[in-house]
């Protein structure tokens, strides 16, 4: 099952995504895309509120391994303050940076707008452009479009046996 487009009060693009409140464990969305080696805060743009998960399952694969993360919907993630920092991560330009959401045990609604990589090394910053994933494009959003910047490729799709695997 996958997760229903809202084009209402947008957060970061054309709409966000949700879950439903339904079906929890089997709904999730991976972002997945290819950074140039370096650090990079990672953050998560949602809409929040009082019927939000405070549970919500969040995995970073990077190049130490897997942060699993628990972040809480109800508390931020406004049109004002969109993103929710999940913390400063290393990443290998020879394998994914990803960045997977679960409904597993959540309770209320999962609301996934878009995932921003933010260059914390001097030589990736380019003046601290920070990359975006947008699940209802799947196109990047980015402030420069230029070769030395990684380019965001976000996928949308059913993870129960990856995140198993996880």
């Amino acid at each position: 099952s996958s997760f229903d487009k809202k084009m209402i009060q947008t957060v970061v693009g054309v709409g966000y995504i949700h879950d439903e409140n339904e079906e929890k464990g089997e709904k999730s969305v991976l972002f997945r895309t290819r950074l140039a080696t370096g650090n990079y805060e990672v953050a998560f743009a949602f809409q929040g509120g009082t019927t939000r998960a405070s549970n919500v399952p969040v995995a970073v694969t990077h190049s130490s391994g897997i942060s699993q993360l628990e972040v809480n919907q109800q508390k931020q993630g406004t049109a004002k303050a969109p993103y929710s920092v999940l913390g400063k991560f290393q990443f290998d330009d020879k394998q994914d940076a990803l960045v997977s959401i679960s409904t597993a045990g959540t309770t209320g609604f999962v609301v996934v707008d878009a995932i921003r990589f933010t260059p914390l090394d001097a030589i990736n910053s380019k003046s601290n452009v920070a990359q975006t994933a947008d699940p209802k494009t799947d196109v990047p959003k980015t402030g420069l479009d230029s070769p030395g910047l990684a380019t965001a490729k976000m996928q949308l799709e059913e993870l129960n046996e990856q995140l198993k695997t996880l």
